[in-house]
């Protein structure tokens, strides 16, 4: 009896030391290191849905924001699409440092998102509050495809863009290197279809069939912007699927 009293003591105090030692762990894990920053959710200032894209494209959105003082970086832009319930959630990260002090230095902050290629069909845009809430951005339209193709037209590769104030206006001016002897800028169209977007389209004379040497060249086109109201993307599309992305008279 004494034999079995001690073994069961024994047992119930390695069993108390076993759980104060887990505990103990437990705690000391779940310590945040000052050192580190901490991850936040924030809500963008601003979600752009550019028009245009069909459904073999790389769908694209623009977000844009600002982080307060030096104590906050930009974090990852995340967007989550449900084909089936025709909506995307995105989300915006910043990291924040415990910093002693925080200059009071705003910085602005503008992010691409790569949608992938998604189904047809009219897509509400849901943006997380930085409460784990999700708020309503927009409507996105994505087209069917017509054909296998791309696109419609081919883009020239911009590699620089400025945008500069001239006698009052806006400037606009896109640089880059064709690699064909044959190719040139056709045309820079500038198309509004879309409340606060400005689509920048540099065609060139690329057609179908026509074989030539491969030759770097050079090339920069100036063109006018329209007036615009409040922030404003401008979305310049590019070869191989891509874009360039400016946002003018963000807060």
């Amino acid at each position: 009896m004494k034999q079995t009293s001690k073994f069961i003591l024994k047992t119930t105090m390695a069993f108390l030391a076993a759980g104060a030692i887990g505990g103990g762990a437990a705690a000391y894990a779940e310590e945040p290191n000052p050192l580190l920053p901490v991850v936040i959710k924030i809500k963008p200032d601003e979600i752009f849905l550019p028009p245009g894209f069909d459904s073999n494209d790389n769908a694209q959105l623009v977000v844009a924001g600002g982080l307060q003082n030096t104590c906050l970086k930009q974090g990852r832009t995340t967007a989550k699409v449900d084909e089936a319930a025709k909506k995307i959630f995105v989300t915006q990260e910043a990291f924040k440092y415990n910093s002693a002090w925080c200059a009071d230095l705003y910085a602005t902050y503008v992010q691409t998102v790569d949608l992938g290629v998604i189904k047809d069909g009219k897509y509400q845009v849901m943006v997380n509050d930085g409460q784990d809430k999700p708020v309503a951005a927009g409507i996105m339209s994505i087209a069917a495809a017509k054909t296998a193709e791309p696109d419609s037209n081919t883009y020239a590769p911009i590699e620089e863009v400025t945008i500069e104030k001239v006698n009052g206006k806006r400037e606009l001016t896109l640089r880059g290197t064709l690699n064909s002897r044959c190719t040139k800028i056709d045309e820079v169209k500038i198309m509004q279809r879309t409340p606060g977007v400005i689509e920048v389209l540099p065609i060139t004379d690329l057609k179908e069939g026509i074989r030539c040497v491969r030759e770097a060249s050079d090339f920069s086109k100036t063109v006018e912007l329209p007036e615009m109201n409040g922030p404003t993307l401008v979305h310049i599309r590019s070869l191989a699927g891509g874009s360039v992305n400016r946002v003018l008279n963000l807060k």
